[in-house]
C-alpha cells in the first residue's frame, strides 16, 4: 500500500483537458444569476464534443453529457443548441437522483453503468442546488458531502465532472463576491475554479484559478444568440494574468513580506475604525449612570474603566463633566476616587 516517496513517476498526463480551463477530473463553473454560466458550460461542452479550439485552447474530440437539473431547463439547452453551428452530438438527461432509504446506493450505480455503457467521459451538470435532496441546502456541508462522494465516485470511474454552481453575494450564505456560494466542503472537492462575471455591453469575464495553474482572467464578447468565433457565443478578447511567475526564493521572500505588511496595515486599520465607530455610537453618561445605580455606596473610577465599554480619556472626560453639572458626586476613599448619585 505504500511506497518510496523518492520512486514514485510523475504522470506525464496533463491535468487539464482545455488548458488552464477545465480540469480533467473536477471543475466548478460558477457566477451570479444571470452571469452567463450555463451558456459557459454548453460552449464548453460543444467544443468538446466536436474536438475544436475553445477561446483559444486545442481540444480532444470527447462524449460529453449534460445533467440539465433546473425545471425546462432541457428545454433551454435544446433552443441554445439549435443555434450552435454543426449540431455536434451531446448527450442531455434531466433525471433526478432518487434519495429514498434502500434506493440511493442503487440509483446511482445504475447512473454510473449507463454512462460508461454510452462511453460517456465528460458530464456537465447544471447545477449543484437543485442536485441535492430536496431540503437540503448549499450552506451545510453534512447536505453536500454525500452528494459530491457520488461525483468522486463518477471520477474515479474515469468520467469528467464539470459541476455548474452559484456564486454568493457578499456574505451570502458564507459565501463572498469571489468564491462559490455555501459549504466549504464546495472548495475543497473541486479540483479547478471558473468564475463567471457578466461585465454588461456583451463583456464576459473567465477568472481560472485551481491547485494546477497561475490565476488569470480571459475576456470574451458573449452573445447568447450567435455562434462565436471561440467558441459557442464567445469571442476572444484578451488574457490577464494576475500574478507574474516568480522563479528567484528572494523575490518570493519579498513578495511575502509586502503582503504580510498589508495584512497588519489592514488589520490595525480596521481595528482603529471599529474602535472609533463604538465611541462615536456610544452614550457614556448613560453607561455611567447605569452603572453606578446599580452600586448604592458608589463605584470608584477603577470599576467605571471596567464596566464601561469605552475610550478611557472619554470615561474621565464625561465623569467630569456629570460631577461638575450635579449629576454625580465624587468623593476619595483611600487612593480610590468614588463616584455615587447625588443625595
Amino acid at each position: 500500500m505504500f511506497e518510496d516517496l523518492s520512486e514514485v513517476e510523475l504522470s506525464s498526463e496533463s491535468p487539464f483537458i482545455i488548458n488552464g480551463f477545465i480540469h480533467n477530473k473536477a471543475t466548478v463553473i460558477y457566477g451570479r444569476p444571470k452571469a452567463g454560466k450555463s451558456f459557459v458550460s454548453l460552449s464548453v461542452a460543444e467544443a468538446m464534443a466536436t474536438g475544436k479550439d475553445w477561446l483559444g485552447e486545442p481540444t480532444e474530440s470527447r462524449t460529453v453529457a449534460l445533467w440539465a437539473l433546473d425545471p425546462g431547463q432541457k428545454d433551454e439547452m435544446k433552443k441554445r443548441y439549435d443555434i450552435i453551428e454543426g449540431k455536434p452530438g451531446l448527450l442531455i438527461t434531466s433525471a433526478r437522483p432518487d434519495y429514498r432509504p434502500g434506493y440511493v446506493d442503487d440509483w446511482w450505480a445504475s447512473f454510473t453503468y449507463e454512462l460508461l455503457e454510452r462511453g460517456v467521459n465528460v458530464l456537465v451538470i447544471d447545477n449543484l442546488t437543485r442536485l441535492l435532496p430536496a431540503g437540503s441546502s448549499t450552506r451545510f456541508d453534512d447536505h453536500v458531502e454525500p452528494v459530491l462522494s457520488r461525483l468522486s465516485g463518477l471520477i474515479d470511474a474515469g468520467i469528467t465532472v464539470i459541476l455548474v454552481h452559484h456564486k454568493g453575494k457578499f456574505n451570502e450564505e458564507q459565501g463572498t463576491q469571489k468564491s462559490p456560494m455555501g459549504s466549504t466542503a464546495i472548495e475543497s472537492w473541486g479540483r479547478h475554479f471558473v468564475d463567471v462575471t457578466n461585465h454588461d455591453k456583451g463583456l464576459i469575464e473567465l477568472r481560472a484559478y485551481g491547485n494546477d495553474t497561475q490565476e488569470f482572467s480571459v475576456f470574451a464578447a458573449f452573445d447568447p444568440t450567435c455562434v462565436g468565433e471561440d467558441g459557442a457565443f464567445l469571442t476572444y478578447l484578451d488574457r490577464e494574468d494576475w500574478t507574474a511567475e516568480m522563479t528567484m526564493h528572494e523575490d518570493i521572500v519579498n513578495s511575502a513580506r509586502k503582503r504580510l505588511a498589508e495584512i497588519r496595515s489592514k488589520g490595525s486599520k480596521s481595528t482603529a475604525k471599529r474602535t472609533q465607530d463604538r465611541n462615536r455610537s456610544t452614550d457614556v453618561a448613560s453607561m455611567i449612570l447605569a452603572v453606578v445605580q446599580k452600586s448604592p455606596d458608589g463605584v470608584s473610577k477603577t470599576a467605571l474603566h471596567q464596566e464601561v465599554r469605552a475610550d478611557n480619556r472619554r470615561i474621565n472626560s464625561t465623569l467630569e463633566t456629570m460631577v461638575s453639572n450635579g449629576q454625580l458626586r465624587n468623593q476619595k476613599n483611600g487612593r480610590s476616587e468614588v463616584y455615587t448619585l447625588p443625595a
